[in-house]
């Protein structure tokens, strides 16, 4: 083969500089999009571990893990990893097991108040 068809095979299977950056961005999208799957799959579990553990409804198990990560200033995806931790070990610091205990708390006087006025 010359160098003239060497050079023209290999240009047409490399791809375009523009190329590049365009499978750069999708593979940064995708990344981006299984981070979310797994987050949004963590908290759906801790919320099923909040409900079953403080017998509340799922919006109020929501609100219990979205007020203890603005409480404690921790992402919401961390915190409900760290319950399913808990649910999973039992290992969780004393701080944030009274933080889900005092949200959960307060969810359960919540809906017992709204029962109460029904």
């Amino acid at each position: 083969m010359s160098t003239d068809a060497n050079t023209s095979a290999a240009s047409s299977s490399a791809p375009a500089a523009g190329e590049n950056d365009a499978v750069a961005e999708l593979q940064g999208e995708v990344e981006q999009l299984r981070q979310a799957v797994w987050a949004h799959a963590t908290v759906d579990q801790a919320i099923g571990v909040i409900i079953a553990l403080g017998r509340l409804s799922p919006d109020a198990a929501w609100d219990v893990i979205r007020n203890a990560s603005m409480h404690t200033n921790t992402k919401l995806r961390d915190v409900a990893q760290q319950i399913i931790t808990f649910a999973t070990t039992g290992e969780v610091s004393k701080e944030f097991r009274r933080e889900i205990k005092r949200q959960m708390q307060r969810e359960q006087e919540s809906a017992a108040r709204t029962t109460a006025e029904q």
